[in-house]
This record gives C-alpha cells, structure tokens and sequence, in this order.
C-alpha cells in the first residue's frame, strides 16, 4: 500500500506544477548542457543569483540526467524583457556553446509539461525563484 501512496503523491506533485508553472508569466525556455555537471544540486548557488540579476523578474528550473548518464542538463524558464546566449551564460558562469537552446515560449502548457515530464520521487531536482 504505500508504493501506491507514494504513486499518488508524486502524481499529485506533478499535476501541481503543471497547473501552477503555465500562471506564472515565463516567457522564455533555455537548455542547458553543463559540461562538468555531474552533481544535480551543482548550480543551485548559479540560479540563485541569476535569479536576483537585473533582467529576470522569476524563474523555473528543473536538472534531468543525460540519455547516456554522462551528468545532467537543465531546462530553464524564465520571466524576462530580453535575454540572450552570452548573457546567460555569463550569469551562470559556463561557456555560451552550452546554452543549447533559448527561444520565447508559446505554449506555457506544453512548455510545463516538457520541463516537469520527469517530476517522480528524486529523479530530478527543481526550484523556483
């Protein structure tokens, strides 16, 4: 019985975020492959200071591992007027090659959706600021 708790709780988690994750006003997804990254909880410190830059009103993250379990990347949603590549990646401190993707969002649903896809027990870490 409680393995099917626990199912039902983490359903419950991730039905959550993805109700609360399209409200909040993100306007645009980054991907980001560090390439040292092999600690999920590596670049909490990054995001939190990010978070407090002048040019991100809020921000959403979630560290899913590798296809091939060579470390962990990140998908990024944030709420700001303008951002681009070498920004960002200077602000994280990495290498603008591993901002692999940073586009304005269109479907806040499907975006939540793709970024929360793998939100069970500690299969991933998130955070929001």
């Amino acid at each position: 019985m409680n393995s099917l708790n626990t199912y039902y709780r983490q359903r419950q988690v991730n039905r959550t975020w993805r109700t609360f994750l399209p409200k909040q006003n993100y306007s645009k997804l980054a991907t980001i492959y560090p390439a040292s990254m092999k600690n999920k909880y590596m670049f909490e410190e990054n995001f939190r200071k990010l978070s407090n830059s002048f040019n991100i009103n809020k921000l959403f993250y979630s560290v899913e591992r590798n296809i091939d379990f060579s470390g962990y990347h990140i998908h990024l949603m944030m709420d700001t007027k303008s951002i681009n590549r070498k920004v960002l990646a200077h602000q994280l401190g990495i290498k603008q090659s591993q901002v692999t993707y940073l586009e304005s969002i269109r479907s806040k649903n499907a975006i939540s959706n793709y970024v929360t896809k793998y939100m069970k027990g500690d299969m991933l870490h998130y955070n929001i600021y």
